[in-house]
């Protein structure tokens, strides 16, 4: 199981409403920086939603099968790539899932409405660092552009698959069906 970031919309399915892990086989990979943030005291500077969901999530996660990575760009599994996106969160990654030339790049939280893409000095309140969120965003805009990926973003309109196209200096997203 590949974790972006440790946002509650994110990590839900993990554990049973009973606190049983749902999948107790498995490998969990996540961002060495993501782990070690929310497991510092600097993650006491969340919304108290998420102080009791982590309480009660990311803690339980240490006693599991965990592989922590470092890196920009990591390959996790095959045709998989974890793409370093700090900002939102410190340790927040992107997941590029290639096979051959196709390409689809799940962005997670980098963006979370179309407007971030076309304006990219706006900020959300969910950003830990904005100018890192900005920077990453750039970073996804450049490498789906280049690569004509398709685009899985996580909070957009269903079916939030599109691609990103550049007109002079400004990004925008165009929604697609495949």
């Amino acid at each position: 199981m590949i974790i972006t970031h440790f946002h509650p919309d994110h990590i839900g399915g993990i554990f049973s409403e009973k606190g049983n892990l749902n999948f107790p086989n498995a490998r969990f990979h996540m961002h060495e920086e993501e782990w070690s943030y929310w497991h510092s005291s600097q993650s006491g500077n969340q919304p108290e939603m998420f102080k009791y969901f982590n309480e009660k999530n990311i803690s339980s996660l240490k006693n599991l099968n965990l592989h922590l990575f470092n890196g920009d760009f990591v390959s996790l599994l095959p045709g998989i790539t974890a793409v370093k996106t700090d900002g939102h969160t410190p340790g927040q990654i992107a997941l590029n899932i290639h096979s051959d030339h196709e390409h689809l790049l799940y962005i997670s939280d980098a963006f979370l409405h179309p407007l971030h893409i076309e304006q990219l000095d706006w900020q959300t309140n969910y950003d830990l660092d904005h100018q890192k969120a900005k920077n990453s965003r750039i970073k996804l805009l450049e490498l789906a552009h280049k690569e004509n990926m398709l685009v899985n973003a996580f909070h957009f309109d269903f079916p939030g698959l599109g691609r990103i196209d550049k007109f002079e200096n400004n990004w925008i997203w165009n929604y697609s069906d495949k």
